[in-house]
């Protein structure tokens, strides 16, 4: 999964509105996602929130296909 992060950091370092890149990127960090002990909530890993904001800003009802 580091390999599909570090791929689409580089497509959207390409091209900032490929919403998709934004969706793998996010895809790719959230098995890393850990629950907070003490709250029992979910953690995403830095990043990953950013990157799916990103994604539903560019495709608000999702990518064309």
């Amino acid at each position: 999964m580091d390999e599909s992060a570090a791929a689409a950091d580089k497509a959207i370092a390409a091209d900032s509105q490929r919403a998709d890149a934004y969706y793998i990127k996010a895809q790719a960090l959230i098995p890393k996602a850990t629950v907070d002990s003490k709250t029992q909530k979910i953690v995403a890993p830095p990043g990953t929130v950013e990157a799916y904001e990103a994604y539903l800003a560019l495709a608000p009802t999702g990518v064309a296909r």
